[in-house]
């Protein structure tokens, strides 16, 4: 009797150990360019409930940090979103859904499209804002605010412009 009870408290220990054990999160194919982008992501993750230790490696363009279960890590990957970053998640190696908030239709061909919530930091920032717009098949001219990217002309796609902004690491909305 005395082994089933120890063997129930072992489990029901497991238990518990198990389900607030932490989960390394890594989101790649950030982009990073500068000391002021890495800021950014530091300020989008701070108040963010059940994160810690987040690190950014610019030249592995990779934001790493600690969740304390999965809600932290959906709320972290928000925060990056909301904060104009995107990237590949992973948490402990296993796909973490990025959600795809941007609005974007595909086959919607506006003359003119507005995207909003983009980081933009710098010069390095804008650079890479435009070649990755610019070699989108369609688009326009690009011309560039703080957190917006407006496209005008040709016609290009919207989704694959937003696709392409996410695949650079950049995360955006079509405005309304």
């Amino acid at each position: 009797m005395k082994a089933m009870w120890v063997s129930a408290f072992v489990a029901a220990i497991g238990i518990v150990v198990g389900s607030v054990l932490a989960a390394e999160v890594s989101v790649s194919d950030v982009h990073l360019c500068c000391a002021a982008c890495t800021k950014a992501v530091g300020k989008a993750l701070k108040g963010v409930a059940g994160v810690s230790g987040a690190k950014c490696d610019t030249a592995a363009r990779t934001v790493t940090f600690t969740a304390a279960n999965e809600d932290a890590v959906t709320a972290a990957i928000k925060a990056l979103n909301a904060a104009g970053f995107h990237g590949s998640a992973k948490a402990d190696g296993k796909d973490a859904s990025v959600p795809d908030d941007s609005g974007a239709k595909a086959g919607d061909k506006p003359e003119e499209v507005t995207l909003t919530g983009i980081h933009n930091c710098c010069g390095m920032c804008k650079k890479a804002i435009i070649k990755t717009v610019e070699g989108v098949s369609g688009a326009g001219s690009v011309e560039i605010r703080r957190r917006e990217v407006s496209i005008t002309g040709n016609k290009a796609d919207v989704a694959e412009i937003v696709k392409a902004l996410n695949a650079a690491g950049f995360h955006v909305k079509v405005a309304k």
